[in-house]
């Protein structure tokens, strides 16, 4: 049993919904929410943070009453104000063909091309992947010698996390997962994450307009706008003649009732129409949407999902659709959707305004956020933001620059391969020493907040070898003969006429020459040597036509048959092929 606690800490509210995690399965047992007296959460930014933590400890202690829990972890998230968006690729180059492992995928993802990154990395999602060139959705179980990735890496400002992580430690809490906001309301807005078509989602925030796209189920790309509700709030202040909190309730009764009532500055009860307010902020709510025209309009959305406290707004979805240029029936306004998987038997989940705590809690009970590790590295102090469990001693050693390649004795060898030498560089990989509280461990161990890491090299560099199959092609010459299809592959013959396996290392000063085609007599000494009975007279059939032809590629497909009568040899073709055995047979060579 695991209780989650998650926390919308907004520029105007904090929004807290508290769930009980069992068996795969999420309950959610309180929701709360809270006004600041005062604005202590401005355009995203923390301005005041005793105010803030007040604020919160005040929800945090309603829902503990509510739903008696005594969880004192709170997972959170940080605005998408000054996020920075970067792609990154990675390739692996597996030594044979074979499954993908785990570590092959660390591997690809420690080994991904290193740019500097101002910051702190917020979140990370898998755009592309490849295996030998194929798209796939997964590696793991997939079969192949070339791994391939791209990433989208999401950084925003070092400050803007410290200081909502602060916010949670002021209000006596434990800061558990931080995720992005923009994410979050993803997360929250559609029933399930595999989808395909490209969608659009814009969060009315009281400070931000946040906009995100998602596509194949991930999301892609996002904006951030500033203003959104306060600008509208400070707009029926100066209308109205009213203080702000009074602003604030006269915009929240503007979804409900047509004659709103309010007493201004001097105390008088006064009426206005739901009609006069709207006229007064359309245009301003227009000026705010319309950064976001040019966004979306090259990026071209589907479905405009729109999210946020400030989504009750009247008339809301008609006046997002004429500023972004799309039709009013492809702009969706709507609480959450619950997920199969979540329980909600008091229906507390039910407002737009929950898109961002709802969302947090959601990829905490998958842990999908990252946590906030203090480290100490070789006396120095730094600070890493990591999903759970995943920042491990290897990586650390990786991004400290201690995993390097440097020069060794024997770094580069000249070999011949069909008559044209070639230098082949071998470099040596340092593979560091790395303690953590004074005890060596593997690189597979993950770190936790308050570990003492040291990192030292080794005293041996290990030299990386060539091996023979960097220089074969990866198809092979299909034979058909019968029921059965027999694959020979491509060979490296050294100059001693030795046939190499694919893992024979490669030697300084020897030739090679590759064999990429096989004669008929050698098609038949192999098939032979696999257990094939063959006829003295066979048809030999490429392509669909009977052939005289001598020699056959790798890549290419080759049928064999008995010869019913042998002044037939080489004459006629066949309108159709047999069926393909649905399994080869493989063996390997001498």
């Amino acid at each position: 049993m695991d209780e989650l606690l998650a926390l919308d800490v907004g520029t105007g509210t904090v929004i807290g919904i508290l769930g009980r995690k069992t068996e795969g399965r999420l309950k959610i047992l309180a929701r709360e929410s809270l006004s600041y007296p005062q604005r202590a959460i401005e355009e995203g930014r923390v301005v005041d943070m005793k105010a803030a933590a007040q604020t919160v400890r005040q929800v945090v202690h309603r829902l503990q009453e509510e739903s008696r829990s005594t969880t004192n972890v709170a997972h959170f998230a940080v605005p998408g104000r000054g996020l920075e968006i970067e792609e990154v690729e990675a390739e692996l180059e597996l030594e044979e063909a074979r499954e993908i492992t785990s570590r092959d995928i660390e591997k690809l993802f420690t080994g991904r091309e290193q740019k500097k990154i101002s910051g702190s990395i917020i979140d990370e999602t898998v755009l592309d992947r490849f295996v030998d060139g194929e798209p796939v959705i997964r590696f793991e179980g997939q079969y192949g010698s070339r791994l391939e990735a791209r990433w989208l890496i999401i950084t925003l400002r070092s400050e803007e996390v410290e200081n909502k992580k602060k916010v949670i430690e002021a209000s006596d809490l434990v800061a558990g997962q931080l995720v992005l906001e923009p994410k979050a309301a993803v997360s929250a807005a559609f029933p399930d994450d595999e989808f395909k078509p490209r969608l659009g989602l814009i969060d009315f925030g009281a400070g931000t307009i946040d906009a995100a796209i998602i596509e194949d189920g991930q999301v892609r790309d996002f904006c951030t706008a500033l203003g959104s509700g306060d600008r509208l709030t400070r707009e029926l202040e100066n209308r109205l003649l009213v203080d702000f909190g009074e602003a604030e309730r006269v915009k929240q009764k503007l979804s409900f009732e047509d004659e709103v009532i309010y007493n201004d500055i001097a105390g008088s009860e006064k009426t206005a129409s739901r009609s006069d307010l709207v006229n007064w902020l359309n245009p301003l709510l227009r000026e705010e949407i319309a950064p976001l025209k040019k966004w979306f309009a090259k990026r071209k959305p589907r479905v405009v999902f729109l999210a946020g406290g400030g989504s009750h707004y009247p008339n809301l979805a008609r006046l997002v659709a004429r500023t972004l240029d799309v039709q009013e029936q492809n702009v969706v306004n709507r609480p959450p959707i619950l997920k199969s998987w979540v329980e909600d038997p008091k229906q507390l989940v039910g407002s737009p305004a929950d898109y961002t705590a709802y969302g947090i809690l959601l990829m905490a009970a998958q842990d999908r956020g990252r946590y906030s590790l203090n480290l100490t590295v070789n006396g120095e102090s730094i600070k890493r933001l990591a999903p759970p469990g995943e920042l491990k001693a290897g990586d650390l050693a990786g991004e400290m620059g201690y995993t390097t390649r440097s020069p060794h004795p024997d770094s580069a060898i000249m070999f011949s391969l069909d008559g044209e030498w070639i230098t082949e560089k071998i470099d040596a990989r340092l593979k560091p020493l790395v303690k953590i509280n004074g005890e060596e461990v593997s690189y597979e161990t993950p770190l936790r907040s308050g570990d003492e890491v040291e990192i030292h090299p080794p005293d041996e560099p290990q030299p990386i070898r060539v091996r023979a199959k960097k220089y074969l092609p990866s198809e092979q010459l299909k034979v058909f003969w019968r029921d059965a299809v027999y694959e020979l592959p491509p060979l490296l013959v050294s100059d001693t006429n030795d046939k190499l396996d694919p893992e024979t290392l490669l030697e300084d000063g020897r030739e090679y020459e590759r064999k990429l085609d096989y004669s008929r007599g050698e098609i038949r000494r192999e098939l032979e040597r696999r257990g094939c009975e063959l006829p003295d007279d066979l048809l030999w059939k490429f392509r669909g036509e009977y052939t005289r032809r001598g020699r056959f590629a790798v890549g290419e497909r080759l049928e064999l048959e008995a010869a019913v009568n042998p002044s037939l040899k080489g004459l006629g073709s066949l309108s159709s092929l047999p069926p393909e055995p649905s399994k080869p047979i493989n063996q390997p060579l001498d």
